[in-house]
C-alpha cells in the first residue's frame, strides 16, 4: 500500500510539468488565434463616415466629445470635394475613388463650422459641416 502510495505520488510529479507545458501551448495557441485582444486602444477608436454630394455633406452635422480621439472618414459619392474644418485643423481633398480619412482630438468644447473647399457646381456654397464638441 505504501508502495501504491509512492507510484502514484510519483506519478502525479512527473504530470505536473506536462501540464505546465500543455497550459503554455494553449496560452501560445490561443495569442496566435485571437491577436486581435492586443489592439484593444485601437479597436475603441470611433469612427465616424461622411459622405459628400453635390451640394452637402451627410451628416452634415456631427458631435465628438473633447478629448476623445475619434476618425473622420470623408467619402464623395460624385465629383472631388474637399472639406476644410480650420479650428480642428483638417482640410482634405477627396474623390469617388479616394476616400481620404483624418484623426481629430479635440482640444476644446464648442461648435466649429466647416466647408467644401473644392468648388464642385452652383451650389458650392451651400456646402456646410458642423462639427459639435462637447465635454
Amino acid at each position: 500500500m505504501i508502495f501504491q502510495a509512492l507510484r502514484d505520488m510519483r506519478q502525479r510529479e512527473k504530470s505536473v510539468p506536462r501540464l505546465k507545458t500543455a497550459v503554455a501551448c494553449l496560452a501560445l495557441v490561443a495569442g496566435a488565434l485571437f491577436p486581435a485582444r492586443a489592439g484593444r486602444a485601437e479597436a475603441g477608436l470611433r469612427v465616424v463616415t461622411i459622405h459628400a454630394k453635390r451640394f452637402g455633406f451627410q451628416p452634415s452635422e456631427i458631435t465628438l466629445l473633447q478629448g476623445r480621439t475619434s476618425m473622420l472618414r470623408f467619402i464623395s459619392d460624385d465629383v472631388t470635394h474637399g472639406i476644410t474644418v480650420e479650428k480642428l485643423g483638417i482640410d482634405l481633398l477627396f474623390s469617388g475613388n479616394h476616400p481620404k480619412e483624418v484623426t481629430v482630438t479635440p482640444a476644446e468644447a464648442g461648435d466649429f463650422a466647416g466647408r467644401c473647399s473644392r468648388y464642385c457646381g452652383a451650389g458650392h456654397s451651400s456646402m456646410v459641416f458642423i462639427v459639435h464638441v462637447i465635454r
